[in-house]
């Protein structure tokens, strides 16, 4: 049996539910679009095939899931979880959406997951490890529930100057700093876990072998960079900043954000290329 979250850890899960429950609609409508491609990825590198039983850790809006649920079929099963229970109605709509039958979804933490032991052949979580407490706690949960020989792939965004998908973030930092700490942000940044070899250390000290690490990068469109200025600006991690701003000072944000966004014009279009590290791994047998 796990020992009991201490009180500590118990409050920041409870903040995190909150702040990713606060931003549930924001984060699926932009960032669901630019994930997807990512999962199909991580799907493939990791075997999903027509039978398979699949886990999707900090599923979020099902993205991975749905990916996976198109493969397995009848004859499989992907149950999709998440810190977040607002989620579970992202996930349905997604599978329908999708035309494949219902994902089952269920709320628990990634570093406690109330699953039996090697229920799983693999094992998937893209995404969400940045975001964990404890990572290397949700890497031993997912060894544990997966079959001696079962498969890990994880996927986490690669260092900052490879990931320009998150520019105008990056960007408006700089201007602004460290924004104070909000309950309706989570508390770990995207870009965490990218410094090199960070996350496959991990997965190797959570005792999995026959590591591959496989860099995928996708580029994504953006028409307007004001629509992404005023997407970001909306955010919990900066509004409160930026509200605080003299008008002289929220244009001049304005122009240095929208600037460096325009580095990755193209034509009509900025393109904007973001790495992500994938790592597929295993259970030993």
């Amino acid at each position: 049996m796990k020992a009991s979250s201490t009180m500590p850890q118990a409050e920041e899960l409870d903040r995190e539910r909150h702040a990713w429950s606060a931003r549930a609609d924001r984060y699926a409508t932009y960032a669901v679009p630019k994930n997807t491609p990512f999962a199909a990825d991580l799907v493939r590198l990791s075997g999903v095939q027509s039978g398979s039983r699949v886990l999707d850790v900090a599923a979020g809006p099902g993205v991975v899931a749905i990916a996976a649920g198109k493969i397995t079929g009848v004859t499989g099963t992907v149950l999709a979880t998440d810190l977040v229970p607002t989620w579970a109605p992202f996930v349905d709509r997604a599978a329908a959406e999708a035309g494949i039958p219902a994902i089952p979804f269920a709320a628990m933490p990634g570093d406690d997951l109330a699953l039996d032991d090697a229920a799983f052949d693999i094992v998937l979580c893209q995404f969400g490890l940045m975001f964990m407490p404890d990572p290397l706690a949700c890497l031993r949960e997912m060894r544990r529930v997966l079959v001696p020989g079962g498969t890990l792939g994880v996927a986490v965004w690669s260092t900052p100057d490879k990931v320009a998908h998150f520019t105008a973030m990056r960007a408006l930092r700089q201007i602004i700093g460290e924004p104070p700490a909000s309950p309706d942000a989570p508390k770990s940044s995207p870009l965490s876990m990218g410094k090199p070899g960070l996350i496959e250390g991990l997965v190797a000290e959570a005792g999995f072998t026959d590591r591959c690490v496989h860099r995928v990068t996708h580029t994504f469109r953006l028409d307007d960079p004001r629509e992404e200025w005023a997407r970001m600006i909306e955010e919990e991690t900066f509004a409160t900043a930026v509200a605080a701003m003299s008008p002289a000072e929220r244009e001049d944000a304005e122009r240095t954000v929208i600037a460096c966004l325009e580095q990755y014009r193209v034509g009509d279009h900025l393109m904007l290329p973001s790495e992500a590290i994938m790592v597929i791994a295993h259970r030993p047998r």
